[in-house]
Formats: C-alpha cells, structure tokens, sequence
C-alpha cells in the first residue's frame, strides 16, 4: 500500500510519492486530508512509543527547498508506526531516535528527538539512487527494532 493510505486526496493512496515540490497548496491540501482522517497528532510506534507532530514541524517539512521532503508528506505516519527499522544514535551531539521505512526502493526517515518530537523527516536519495553514506551515518549507534 502507499504510504497516504486511502487518504490522499490526489490519488486515493495509489502512489508512494506526489510532486509537490513547487505547489504549497497541494501539499497542505495532501497533509490536512491525512490528518484529518487519523489520529496524526501522536503516532505511536512498535515499540509503544507516542511519538508527537507538531504543526511547527509540518511546516518546516512543507517549507520550499531543494530536498522535496514534502513529496513524501503522506507517509509521516507509516513510516513512524511501521518502520522498518528503528535506531537510537547521536547525530551532531543530539540524541534522537532514527526511523526509516521502505517504500518500494524509495527510504525515506524520520527523526525524532529526545522529547518524542518529530522533528525532521526526508529521503535517503542521492541522483535518484540511495545514499549509502547517509544510510550508513544514520544507521549508527543502538538498533532497537528491526521489522521481521
């Protein structure tokens, strides 16, 4: 199943990923349908966690830049309740909890900080193509869940 379920209103969950990069509206328009048809605020995770998102951080994944993570705005909560792996690690002297999730061939992450807040969330994509360097940066420290 793509990653927006039977909510997006663009494709009705057909798609892992939408062009979203240059169209703000479209991409509100995706995540309020989400949201509005979940529990999105807090997601819990496999190992019982409740991870929080907040609206601050919606923003920064919908804010413009060259990275398109708001094309993948849809599988927020997928990637958090049904990761395929989940590692705890120290990234730039901040420790956080890294959840990644495959989606076809397409990783996508999401971080989460020691207060259980969502606070980024991206590819792991270079020239169309995994980042192994990126993948194997964030897959360091403790791996506290791998999915079977």
């Amino acid at each position: 199943m793509a990653p927006y379920g039977s909510h997006c209103p663009f494709c009705g969950g057909k798609q892992v990923l939408h062009n979203l990069s240059d169209d703000d509206e479209a991409a509100i328009k995706c995540f309020n349908s989400i949201k509005s048809n979940s529990s999105y605020d807090d997601v819990k995770d496999p190992t019982g966690l409740t991870i929080r998102i907040t609206d601050k951080t919606i923003k920064h994944i919908l804010k413009k830049n060259g990275d398109k993570r708001r094309n993948y705005i849809g599988s927020i909560q997928e990637t958090l309740n049904a990761p395929d792996e989940i590692w705890t690690t120290n990234i730039d002297n901040v420790i956080q909890r890294v959840y990644i999730k495959y989606f076809d061939n397409l990783p996508v992450v999401a971080r989460v900080d020691i207060d259980n807040n969502l606070f980024t969330f991206h590819d792991i994509l270079k020239n169309k193509k995994v980042n192994s360097d990126q993948a194997r940066n964030l897959r360091k420290g403790i791996l506290i869940y791998k999915k079977n």
